[in-house]
């Protein structure tokens, strides 16, 4: 773990970049790197699941094939401790929303304009140029293009024709898409007292999307301020698996509605017989499912991240496309796993591409294209 805490993501500048200030590693962060390397080939070679099984105890093996996910290579398990061990696993205070709208209040003071309740159609390319976006059937026209939509839903869905390049076949061959369905509470009964992060195994299998889950995961939100009323708390679970075409069916066939309700209800009984105190006691619940992450997001079957098994080969798509021009991909499918780490480092290469595409210097104010 030691070792392992000492590995950071490099954040580097692409070749041929004009910048205010280069970022690059220095020769110091490099040598603290060096003793994890060897390290690495031996968990990648095996799963999460396969690495718990090593071990005698079961609680152990249950343990290590649900932190991360039974697919996972094992290496993601070792950094996920490593993270953890060295500080560095923190979280956006206020959670993700208020994380977003910090992010909204910068690129407003920065001069940019959101417009929000806007979805767009398709990216309008003329003569293998990226010229604009069409909303509700308006071209609205710029000089250059960033798409932050999932690329592998992106790359079929936003263009009039599917963009076919090597590295695209690539990634809709090999992307296995990490899925979850995820259970909110609002429970009148303060919890502080109780673990942050709790797993169990309940009395029966919960029965989520036509799959047993054999282990129960919540996040226990009772020490954060502002999530639940006083004396109350907020609880989630989220339940690892595809289950895409399940809920699609439901939706088809009449019964979506009905079927997250009977979720909502099971999971609250398995809850209350772990934790008497919170029976009868939810006063609000909620249930989204990968066609509640398609709809918000626009991802591949409502997927949020890559599972990078071990048989995934790591490697950073490109950020442009070939046969495009003044068209630049950011967001987290452009390096397995994903999250936030990936999309931010995307999002970074991509405008980093169109400074140079554009002669213009990376990191000073100056007017970028409409």
């Amino acid at each position: 773990m030691k070792r392992f805490a000492k590995l950071n993501m490099p954040v580097t500048d692409i070749k041929g970049l004009k910048t205010k200030k280069k970022s690059f590693m220095s020769l110091g962060t490099i040598l603290r790197m060096l003793p994890a390397l060897p390290k690495m080939p031996y968990y990648a070679r095996q799963s999460a699941k396969e690495y718990g099984m090593r071990y005698k105890s079961e609680l152990l093996q249950r343990l290590f094939e649900n932190i991360i996910g039974p697919d996972y290579s094992a290496t993601a398990l070792v950094f996920t401790f490593a993270t953890l061990a060295s500080g560095d696993g923190g979280y956006p205070e206020g959670g993700s929303l208020s994380m977003a709208l910090r992010m909204a209040k910068k690129f407003d003071i920065l001069g940019g304009k959101i417009r929000y309740g806007m979805r767009v159609n398709t990216v309008s390319v003329r003569n293998g140029i990226a010229d604009g976006v069409v909303v509700d059937g308006e071209l609205l026209q710029s000089e250059a293009v960033i798409v932050t939509r999932d690329t592998l839903s992106a790359i079929d869905d936003l263009f009039d024709f599917p963009i076919r390049e090597p590295w695209t076949e690539r990634m809709r061959k090999v992307t296995k898409p990490l899925l979850n369905t995820f259970i909110c509470l609002g429970i009148e009964v303060d919890l502080e007292g109780l673990p942050e992060k709790m797993g169990f195994v309940p009395m029966r299998p919960l029965m989520c999307g036509g799959k047993e889950e054999q282990v129960i995961k919540i996040c226990n939100y009772a020490g954060y301020e502002g999530y639940a009323p006083k004396g109350c708390t907020a609880v989630t679970s989220a339940i690892i698996g595809d289950t895409y075409d399940y809920s699609k069916a439901r939706k088809e066939d009449g019964t979506y509605e009905i079927e997250k309700e009977k979720l909502a209800k099971d999971f609250i009984k398995i809850l209350s017989e772990k934790l008497p105190q919170t029976a009868e006691k939810t006063a609000v619940w909620d249930v989204a499912t990968p066609l509640t992450y398609e709809r918000y997001l626009g991802s591949f079957k409502g997927s949020w991240m890559t599972v990078a098994t071990k048989e995934y080969k790591m490697e950073y798509y490109p950020s442009k496309p070939e046969n495009i021009r003044n068209l630049y991909f950011a967001g987290q499918r452009l390096r397995a796993p994903g999250g936030l780490p990936v999309a931010l480092d995307s999002g970074r290469r991509a405008v980093q591409f169109l400074c140079k595409d554009f002669g213009m210097v990376f990191g000073q104010s100056e007017k970028p294209p409409a």
